[in-house]
């Protein structure tokens, strides 16, 4: 598997694993709801500007995945969905 596929299976479904920092569902100890990414408030004028920024803090994070559709939704036979 390439570098970019190493957080999805041979069909291209997402591996759920919580406790490795690369996966997209991996939570450090200082993320949470409350996180800050960026200073800037959306106000319809400032698009452009915002969007970059919003969206290099969630790459940097390793969460673009879940905004930009290309994390499918985890199988319901994997137990951590129900946890």
């Amino acid at each position: 598997m390439s570098g970019e596929d190493k957080n999805k299976t041979d069909n291209n479904t997402p591996i759920f694993n919580m406790n490795d920092p690369p996966s997209p569902y991996y939570l450090c100890s200082a993320t949470h709801p409350g996180n800050i990414i960026s200073h800037i408030i959306l106000n319809g004028e400032n698009y452009a500007n915002w969007s970059r920024i919003v969206t290099n803090a969630l790459k940097s994070k390793n969460k673009l995945y879940f905004i930009d559709g290309s994390l499918t939704k985890p199988a319901n036979s994997v137990p951590e969905v129900h946890a």
